[in-house]
């Protein structure tokens, strides 16, 4: 996902818009940088992040957000565990719930079988 701002300046997310980091081109100079853009995604997969190799909602997080460790960090690589964290406790939740609520009812537990 990209953001653009007013000045036209690309942006890696909505939230870099205008902030001097995560930027990837100008649209009204030259559109995207194609390869600034990839050279961003591949310092930044989850499996870059040493971190995140053996964690259960890797798939789900993606390494968490990129702008919340900026803000929190400096750094745009660092890991930000809080919201992952969070989010892991809340997908953990949800599939309890799932569980509980319906998968113990015969009507909906029959449909996973």
């Amino acid at each position: 996902m990209l953001g653009v701002g007013t000045s036209g300046d690309v942006a890696i997310c909505h939230r870099f818009v205008d902030a001097g980091v995560g930027q990837m081109g100008n649209v009204m100079n030259g559109g995207v940088d194609h390869g600034k853009r990839q050279e961003f995604l591949e310092e930044h997969h989850v499996g870059a992040r040493p971190d995140c190799h053996t964690c259960w909602v890797r798939p789900v997080c993606a390494g968490g957000c990129y702008h919340e460790s900026y803000v929190h960090f400096g750094d745009t690589h660092a890991l930000s565990l809080p919201p992952v964290r969070t989010g892991a406790w809340m997908i953990d939740n949800l599939f309890a719930n799932l569980r509980t609520d319906y998968l113990g009812k015969p009507e909906v537990s029959g449909a996973f079988q």
